[in-house]
């Protein structure tokens, strides 16, 4: 069986500004791909690693489950283009090259 998603599915927290400078929690994973075209939503698991020593544990609690909003992968071929660049890609390389 080949993985759909493949690439860094493991990152940390980073304390960034967003667009309207509030300091917020943000996880960057900046090596993730899918391989198939389709409408896909992604599953978050948060984890609690350094609470009360449990880093070395093999049982780590779940603290907190999150679901993204559906988006869709275009294959190279019937991929559309940017249309224009997001405010927040620009945000957020500005603040992780600044820190």
């Amino acid at each position: 069986m080949i993985k759909n998603l493949v690439g860094n599915t493991v990152t940390t927290s980073l304390n960034l500004h967003d667009l309207d400078g509030n300091v917020g929690i943000y996880f960057i994973f900046n090596d993730l791909s899918i391989r198939k075209d389709g409408i896909f939503r992604l599953k978050f698991l948060f984890f609690d690693l350094g609470r009360e020593g449990r880093i070395n544990s093999s049982f780590t609690e779940v603290r907190a489950e999150v679901f993204s909003e559906p988006f869709y992968v275009f294959t190279a071929r019937n991929f559309p283009g940017m249309i224009g660049k997001p405010n927040y890609i620009t945000s957020c390389t500005y603040t992780i090259y600044h820190m």
